[in-house]
């Protein structure tokens, strides 16, 4: 089971959009590329590493590039039956400020 949280809903439209602006068609291969990562994960939710933070509200997130797009960072907890997916976040980002506001 592939749980996505609304934040990660429109986090990947909000990409999708802004890397469309340049291509259309590599916006499309960006949904793509998120979903076939998502089913892997679902796969085997123990492939992404743990996200080290201080911060106890994000203990136990996994991280994981979306193939393809490397910079673009899934930010999931595995669950018994799967994955839940919290959030993608572009890595250039200030990840250590920006994950806590994206998880509120």
């Amino acid at each position: 089971m592939i749980r996505r949280r609304p934040r990660a809903i429109e986090a990947l439209i909000e990409s999708a959009e802004y890397i469309g602006a340049d291509s259309p068609m590599s916006a499309e291969r960006f949904l793509v590329a998120a979903e076939r990562t998502f089913q892997e994960l679902e796969g085997m939710p123990g492939m992404g590493h743990i996200y080290a933070s201080d911060n106890p509200k994000l203990s136990g997130i996994r991280v994981w590039a979306i193939k393809g797009f490397r910079n673009h960072l899934v930010f999931y907890r595995a669950l018994d039956d799967g994955i839940d997916v919290l959030t993608v976040i572009h890595g250039a980002r200030n990840l250590d400020a920006v994950l806590p506001k994206e998880l509120d």
